[in-house]
């Protein structure tokens, strides 16, 4: 049975949604570079709002100089925000499906949520690195190389964590 995913109607019930969402996360924050994405995400009025939060960090950052070096530093800076994030989603996921049973199993026999959700985390892990490294490959004979590797790994690294943050919301509406 294919489920739908829950949509949640009121602003103010998604706006506690997404608090809770980032509440381990706000735990884990390590620098004030993190507020940014953060408020961003918790203002976001649905999940394609939240796309706009990508380079709530390093957007401000390359205003401020433009050295390959820094713009590097600036994506470099915004992918740690993004992967502290995209860690308590994925182990506030690994939480949420711990109890579900494998569709249609009785048995015990199948695949359980999680070890899907920890083969799905590899293999996009895998992808990101390749798709990245690809990336680089095609500029490798210039200065832009070194910005480019830093911008791919935080631009997937957000949309994996706005990935994941969508799936646990949909599993809390359920």
């Amino acid at each position: 049975m294919c489920r739908q995913p829950v949509r949640l109607g009121s602003g103010t019930m998604i706006a506690a949604l997404i608090l809770a969402l980032l509440a381990p996360a706000a735990a884990a924050q390590d620098t004030a570079e993190d507020a940014p994405v953060a408020d961003c995400l918790v203002a976001a009025p649905d999940p394609e709002a939240r796309r706009a939060c990508i380079g709530a960090v390093s957007e401000p950052c390359l205003a401020t100089d433009q050295t390959t070096y820094r713009i590097a530093s600036c994506f470099e800076a915004e992918l740690v925000v993004w992967d502290r994030l995209l860690n308590a989603r994925y182990t506030d996921l690994l939480d949420t499906v711990a109890g579900l049973a494998p569709p249609g199993d009785t048995s015990g026999s199948a695949v359980s949520p999680q070890d899907d959700l920890r083969t799905a985390q590899r293999a996009w892990i895998a992808f990101r690195d390749a798709d990245c490294r690809q990336e680089v490959n095609l500029w490798s004979d210039g200065s832009i190389a070194r910005m480019i590797g830093p911008e791919c790994l935080m631009r997937h690294t957000a949309l994996r964590t706005l990935d994941l943050t969508a799936k646990a919301e949909a599993l809390a509406g359920r």
